[in-house]
């Protein structure tokens, strides 16, 4: 876009809303509109009578667009449509003002339809059930199922930009029972690569007995725009129903098996490369992070679309395997590829800083494991680490997230670093169960045992977790029963 015209957020708004059960409410305001930003009915009316339709786009305020969109609803309808709201048109300012939940149609008077059905009663029609089309096989013995997770929404448009929900699950993965893992030489936290008849994905292997054995789950959400190779509607078989046209999702034969790339490792870093020119021209831009879950702007490092397509003279070593997600102060990226740099030192300085020199290094290179590990300080606060390694044996991310806190690093941090763990156990909470705290596996592990804990609503009065949101308390309850 050429001009971005900054709009109000939901909790910004005032209109209405209309639910799936066709119910009509008003939407108040509870937070005023911050900097610039102004409603989407404001803006555009402004710029449609820039373009010379003052007359046509003359709206006051909310009211005169729902008055409008109310009679609209009754033009030429006489009953010929069931969405007829044209009774609200005669509400008035101060009526829209205090509108009431009412269901649509609307009839004169203002009195809703509760239900559209005759008598009130629907028709159930009895309908002659059938297998799944496409049946697992020796090619595909297991089946792929599909489905959402607690803290991402749909393709992550919206909820990739917080922080927060990114904590639990940051990367595309695969959950397995131990028993097809161990059957498919699987590891837990190893990359898998899933195949069915219709395509290919990437994902970081989840064993678990929580998983039906003869089952692989694999989320929704990600899309090339986080994540390469790791599209799970790339496998997806592509049958549906004759009568709803809802495709099996739950139901496509796959075959699961160890992915072993050359070399893996990931990145945190506070900045951001931006492509100015081609893929010859690489460019630097330094993004300030405040810790606020709004943040607009993004640029990559790596751009997962084109992660296969970079160029090793120009941004390092192809990628076959590249996630990002937005954390806390800083940006992660985990990153696979087949063919490793001539020099990882070399390719750490074009990754990780454009003016290397005049920044403070460690670093780490084991020529003989082909491990490798970089930090970049500035004015001793962590700006960049990155390990490598040649496989997924790499230190717990959580840990070095949380050194992005630090200002500036301690000594025991910054010899952490090269040393590539923790100083001590209790620097690493493990991986985040509870979002809404922040509160780690780890963590909780030690309270539950140390503390004999042996309930949610104790962990709750004792660390927090599971006493907010609660979306976290049936791994919490996991938890619990194995240790």
């Amino acid at each position: 876009a050429h001009v971005r015209l900054p709009a109000l957020a939901w909790g910004e708004k005032d209109g209405t809303v209309t639910n799936s059960e066709r119910r009509i409410s008003r939407q108040r305001a509870f937070l005023p509109p911050p900097g610039e930003a102004r409603a989407d009915g404001w803006i555009i009316c402004q710029v449609a009578q820039r373009l010379g339709w003052n007359a046509a786009f003359d709206y006051p305020s909310a009211w005169h667009v729902f008055a409008e969109h109310a009679r609209l609803s009754g033009y030429r309808n006489g009953g010929t449509r069931l969405f007829d709201i044209a009774a609200l048109a005669e509400l008035g300012a101060a009526g829209y003002d205090a509108l009431q939940p009412v269901q649509w149609p609307v009839q004169p008077g203002g009195l809703g339809t509760a239900r559209l059905l005759p008598q009130g009663r629907a028709r159930l029609l009895p309908l002659a059930g059938h297998l799944p089309k496409n049946a697992p096989d020796s090619a595909y013995p297991l089946i792929l199922n599909t489905g959402r997770i607690r803290d991402q929404w749909h393709t992550m448009t919206r909820s990739a930009r917080s922080p927060r929900l990114n904590r639990h699950l940051p990367e595309p993965y695969a959950e397995i029972h131990p028993a097809d893992a161990q059957r498919c030489d699987i590891q837990d936290g190893m990359l898998v690569q899933l195949s069915s008849p219709w395509g290919k994905a990437l994902a970081r292997a989840k064993v678990s007995r929580e998983q039906r054995q003869g089952s692989v789950f694999m989320p929704m959400h990600w899309s090339d725009h986080y994540a390469r190779q790791a599209l799970v509607n790339a496998l997806v078989n592509p049958v549906t129903d004759p009568l709803s046209g809802q495709p099996e999702f739950k139901h496509t034969p796959l075959r699961i098996e160890a992915y072993r790339p050359a070399w893996q490792g990931f990145l945190l870093t506070r900045r951001d490369a931006v492509d100015r020119g081609g893929a010859d021209c690489v460019g630097y831009a330094v993004r300030t992070f405040d810790g606020s879950e709004r943040y607009a702007q993004r640029t990559l490092l790596f751009s997962p679309q084109t992660a296969l397509d970079a160029t090793p003279s120009a941004s390092g070593p192809p990628l076959c395997y590249c996630v990002q997600s937005l954390a806390k102060n800083h940006w992660r990226y985990e990153l696979a590829g087949e063919t490793p740099p001539a020099d990882w030192q070399q390719q750490a300085r074009q990754w990780l800083a454009a003016d290397a020199d005049s920044r403070e290094w460690l670093d780490f290179l084991d020529t003989g494991t082909g491990r490798y590990r970089a930090a970049v300080l500035s004015d001793g606060r962590l700006e960049s680490c990155l390990f490598i390694a040649p496989n997924h044996e790499l230190p717990p991310r959580e840990w070095l997230a949380a050194l992005f806190e630090q200002e500036p690093l301690s000594d025991q941090a910054r010899q952490s670093l090269l040393v590539g763990k923790p100083a001590s156990h209790s620097d690493d909470k493990g991986k985040v169960v509870c979002a809404c705290f922040n509160i780690g596996q780890n963590t909780l592990k030690r309270a539950i045992t140390e503390q004999k804990l042996s309930s949610v609503e104790q962990i709750g009065r004792v660390l927090k977790a599971g006493s907010n949101c609660g979306s976290c308390i049936p791994e919490l309850r996991q938890l619990l029963r194995l240790e």
